[in-house]
């Protein structure tokens, strides 16, 4: 049991190899995006979710919201934090992958809070998520981004 949002990752297990419908299917993407780099936060987010889109996930990536900020500046972070909420209540799991993914935040923390509260499975790395949706991982290698 965790005591809180990054402490105590489960360890990597071997790895399942089936391919039935999984459990898991809507992933919400949790991580820093203002703290750091927002651009590399972002890029790092969607790589993310490329590989969950790989292995037949379907990703909600709030990095992207980034974009929002070209056309709009009047939105609140509390409302970021309202909306981020509503997807976060039609995922079926929260992953926030702080290997992949470095980086302190906030926003993920309240979001990583909110879906404990939820019940909402929440995971530390790809590999453990795909493992308990029942999914046969594709190698790292193959799921590179393209630089």
């Amino acid at each position: 049991m965790t005591s809180g949002p990054i402490s105590g990752s489960q360890p990597d297990r071997a790895w399942r190899i089936y391919a039935p419908q999984p459990a898991i299917l809507r992933v919400y993407v949790a991580g820093a995006i203002a703290i750091g780099d927002a651009l590399l936060n972002v890029r790092r987010a969607i790589v993310v979710g490329r590989c969950l889109m790989k292995h037949g996930l379907v990703p909600y990536i709030p990095h992207e919201s980034c974009f929002w900020t070209l056309a709009y500046h009047d939105i609140s972070r509390e409302e970021w934090l309202a909306y981020d909420k509503k997807w976060i209540d039609v995922c079926d799991a929260l992953l926030w992958d702080t290997t992949r993914m470095p980086g302190e935040s906030k926003g993920a923390e309240h979001e990583w809070y909110y879906a404990r509260e939820r019940g909402l499975p929440v995971f530390h790395r790809i590999e453990t998520l795909l493992e308990a949706a029942g999914i046969a991982q594709i190698p790292e290698y193959m799921i590179k981004s393209e630089e």
